[in-house]
This record gives C-alpha cells, structure tokens and sequence, in this order.
C-alpha cells in the first residue's frame, strides 16, 4: 500500500503555490530489514545506504485523471540481484515524495544460461491537481495501472456480501460433513462457505484421524496473483482441547477456518457444520416478497349465491381488504341472485350490480376488485378460450370469412352444453331460445332464435346469413308488435299512384245540332320490373359469435 509522505505533500503544495513543476526523477528501492506497516502519520525518511539495493530513473510516466498520475519503473532481465520490499519516489531536489511498503520481491538478472525475470512497477499518485503541477499531458496506458487494488477490492466486496448472506459457515445439505464408513472416516462431497469464501469438495475425501478425541477443522483462504485468484482449502485435524481462529499468514494472506466435527474417545461423531437454511426459511415466510402482489389461490365452496374463497396456501390467509384488491377464482355455480363473497375469516362482502340471476357463470373465470364496502366484477372470461363474458352470444359483424380461436359462425350449429356452459346459460335465460322442433319446422321464420338442441346435451346456434340486422322495438311503436329476434319479410310501405282522366266530345267547328257529351274511364298495365326482393345496397359481411 502506498502513502504520500508529508514531506511529498508539503513540496507539492509548493510547487503549485509558486506556479512551479514538480519534477519527480528516481525510483529508490530498499530492503528494509524488520519493515513494519505503513506509518499512519505519513512521516517517512530514505532508508539507510546500507538498506538501499537500487536507485533508478522514471521510466514513464502518464495521467489516469487531473488529479492521478503513474510513475513507471520496469527492470529488465540485465538488471539484479537484489531483493526490494520498499519503494520510494523522490524528485529532483532529493524530496521522499511518495513510499510503499511490499512484500518482498526478489530482482534476478541472467546469468549462466539462466533467464532472470523482467519487473514493472507502477507507483500511482493522488493529489488535486497532480497533472498540472507534474506537467504530465501524456495519459497512462494500460500496462501502467496496477488494477490490484482494484480487483482486491472486489474480491472483498463479494467476500462481505456472502458473509452476509451466509454467516461465518454455512454448509449447503451434506457438504464436509464427517461420516464414518467401512471404519474409515470421510468427508461428504459439497459446497460450503467459510468467512464468505466459497468452498467445494468434489468428491469425497479420506480422513487420516489417528488419535482420539479430536477435532476437524475446515481452513479456507482465498490465493493467487494478479491474473487470477482461487480458494484454497485445507482439512486439519486437531486435537480436541486446540482450537482454531482465523488468522493471516506471514504472506499476508487471510485465512477463515470454521469446526466441522469433533470425534469423541469412543469414535462418535458430532457434527459442528452450520447447515444452510436461509432458502427454506425464506420460502416459510407467508409473503416472501413483500414488494410484489400476491398471486393467490382458492379453494372455492359455498351456494351459487354465497361464494366461499379459502386460501390455497394456509399460512398466508387474507386479514384485511385494501382498495383495489383484486382475486381471481374459478366460479362454482352461476348464480340466481344477489351475491355475496366471504374470503378467508373476513366478513361477507356484496358483489355490487350483481342482482339478478345468471350474471355470475359456472366454469368461468372471475375476477373481482374490493372497493369501499364491496366487490365488484373487473373481469369475467370463458378461461377456455378467453372471450369475456360480455363478448359471448354477441352478434360480430366480421370483415374476413375467418373464423378464429372461441369464434363460431351463426349458421345454426350444433352445440355442447357441457363445453360451453356460458354461452348456454346466456342463451337459455333470453327470451329467444325455444323448442328446437319449432325452430327445425320454420327456420326462416325463427332463424334468430337459439334451440334447446336435443333437449338435455346440446342447443344450436341462431342464423343471420342473408339477413339485415334491424333493432327491436322495445315498446317504442315504430316497429310495434314484433317479438325479439323474430323474422320480418319484405315489403313495400303502404301508398298510392294519382293518374289524370279527360271527358270527350263529338262537338266540332260547326254547330249543326246539340253536342253528345261522353263519360269514359281508361285501364293502363306496366310490365314487371326489379328482382325477388326490395333492399337497400349492401355488403356481404360475415355475421359471427364468440363463446
């Protein structure tokens, strides 16, 4: 870790005080024997000549921001040997600016056919307007900055979230856990997690155990280099009075252990593990997620007119209604009057406009929505092919002779009743569903009647083709006297023709005698003209259903 020294930042605000460069000119390496952590009061001198192995020139230096700029080192493989774990950066007036304390690293030049190694080392410094000052205008390239810390960082923020999630030890199921086989012991295969780092045993593993009683021990670290980094877990077995803690080594590294079991005089085993169970706790809660809408089921019981919901999933009932609220449920009767709907322990409660009968169908799929003191209906759909209820047995004027998915031609088809309850349930209870022998005996004149089929199983569709579409009268009196539905023929509106008539006379230029004055009335016939039927210009569209 590196430090800016108070000396380093006492010449920098100099240097910008004074409109002066700051001109950082050596790299010095030392091996400081005993070399303890960085001071936390930032005061740092050189080391002693005896101490330091190598002074060398900045390689290269760039920019990352205006307030970062990277000093280069790289030592190539002429270069040795010497060990190094202090760094220091000092400028052209011999001022320590910045120093890091490292871990030892050992420089090997090539010598006697073999190849010594190649170093960089990248010393990155902060200060506000450290660009400027140093005069640096060309920026760092990738090679320059040291992404350790960076990637450090990360490794211990996903370290922390697992220690958060899963504790100091957590085993999923059997994972690590001490068995005894064939008088053998063995750890079971799995995965773990210890001081947050994740652990996984492959397959099982012997254990040596050769005195009694002891301990197993589970010691996760998480090692490597910059490229990458890996877990590294090692089983110890200890003896029953040592216990074990987490620690870090001489190389710095963090190690996590956690007990897996103790094994008694006697062989018996006691198994320490932490099983992992925030899974089946989070799925015991009765909303896990609370942030979302539940989606309910019911179990649906009651009369046709007094509907009963009871919650599928016992340990989350309805307590209290909320406005807007909305539950779905499959509908056990149609109903024959007002409705009411009870949920759970909750009171019953009305479902409003629902009044009369057959409003409410079996089979479908309703949907209703609390407010204030009362239910009512959001939606109710055919769940087969969901059309809305309001959609089924209307008459649809199509544009395409295509029938799609819950569409049926009005062509006087033969239906299902057990298939399509609502759409029988509907027709049943209005006023032009009669007895499928009537309709068979004259089906022009009652072709827009439903038939009550084979009278138990079916009925049958109305039938439109050919035909204009004219609004009942409902006791207006402009078409007085018509049944719902019922068939009108053609016809001319009553009227009448006028046509002039004469009287003639024999009287002409000359009077001779008295004139004969004669009475006369003329017959004229027209020949037929026009076709079979009086009608307005039209369009042949397709008249359909939705069930």
């Amino acid at each position: 870790m590196s430090f800016l020294t108070q000396a380093g930042e006492a010449q920098i605000a100099n240097k910008q005080g004074n409109g002066l460069h700051l001109n950082v000119r050596h790299f010095v390496l030392a091996n400081v024997p005993n070399l303890g952590a960085e001071p936390s009061d930032r005061d740092a001198v050189l080391p002693s000549e005896e101490s330091i192995v190598d002074i060398r020139s900045v390689t290269k230096r760039g920019y990352v921001n205006p307030n970062q700029v990277v000093y280069s080192l790289i030592m190539d493989s002429t270069i040795g040997d010497f060990t190094f774990n202090w760094i220091g950066l000092v400028d052209e007036e011999g001022v320590l600016i910045a120093v890091a304390h490292i871990t030892p690293i050992d420089k090997r030049k090539s010598a006697e056919g073999v190849e010594g190694n190649t170093i960089a080392r990248n010393f990155l410094l902060k200060y506000s307007g450290i660009q400027n000052v140093t005069g640096t205008n060309v920026p760092a390239q990738t090679w320059q900055l040291d992404f350790s810390t960076r990637f450090n960082g990360m490794d211990e923020r996903e370290r922390l979230s697992n220690l958060d999630l899963y504790g100091q030890a957590s085993f999923l199921d059997g994972a690590y856990q001490v068995i005894k086989e064939n008088n053998q012991y063995q750890l079971q295969a799995g995965v773990g997690y210890v001081g947050g780092i994740r652990t996984q045993l492959t397959e099982e593993e012997t254990l040596s155990v050769s005195d009694l009683p002891c301990s197993v021990w589970l010691d996760v670290s998480l090692q490597g280099d910059m490229s990458d980094k890996a877990t590294v877990s090692q089983i110890q077995v200890q003896m029953e009075a040592e216990a074990l803690s987490d620690y870090v080594d001489s190389n710095g590294i963090a190690h996590y252990v956690s007990k897996l079991a103790s094994i008694d005089a006697n062989g018996g085993i006691i198994d320490h593990r932490v099983i992992y169970d925030n899974v089946a706790k989070h799925e015991a809660k009765a909303n896990p997620h609370p942030q979302y809408q539940l989606k309910r089921g019911f179990a649906v019981s009651g009369t046709d007119n007094a509907i009963v919901l009871t919650s599928l999933d016992s340990r989350n009932p309805v307590t209290a209604l909320s406005q807007y609220d909305e539950f779905t449920f499959e509908v056990a009767h149609t109903n024959s009057g007002a409705v009411t709907i009870q949920i759970d322990g909750l009171a019953p409660l009305p479902l409003r406009g629902v009044t009369t009968g057959k409003q409410v169908f079996v089979s479908a799929l309703l949907t209703v929505r609390f407010f204030n003191d009362g239910f009512y209906i959001a939606k109710q759909v055919n769940p087969l092919t969901g059309n809305d209820v309001l959609d089924i047995t209307k008459l649809w004027i199509d544009t395409v002779d295509v029938l799609r998915p819950g569409e049926y031609a009005l062509d006087g088809s033969t239906l299902s009743r057990t298939s399509h309850p609502i759409a029988f349930a509907i027709a049943q209870a209005s006023s032009n569903f009669i007895a499928q022998a009537t309709k068979d005996a004259d089906p022009v004149t009652y072709g827009g009647y439903y038939g009550d089929g084979d009278g138990s199983t079916t009925f049958t569709l109305p039938i439109v083709g050919g035909e204009f579409i004219r609004m009942h009268d409902g006791g207006r009196g402009v078409d007085a006297g018509r049944g719902f539905a019922s068939w009108q023929g053609d016809e001319f509106r009553s009227h009448h023709h006028s046509f002039p008539s004469s009287v003639t006379s024999d009287y002409g230029s000359a009077v001779q005698g008295p004139d004969n004055l004669k009475d006369g009335t003329a017959y004229s016939k027209t020949n037929n003209t026009g076709g079979n039927e009086t009608r307005p210009r039209n369009l042949a569209y397709y008249g359909k259903t939705r069930l």
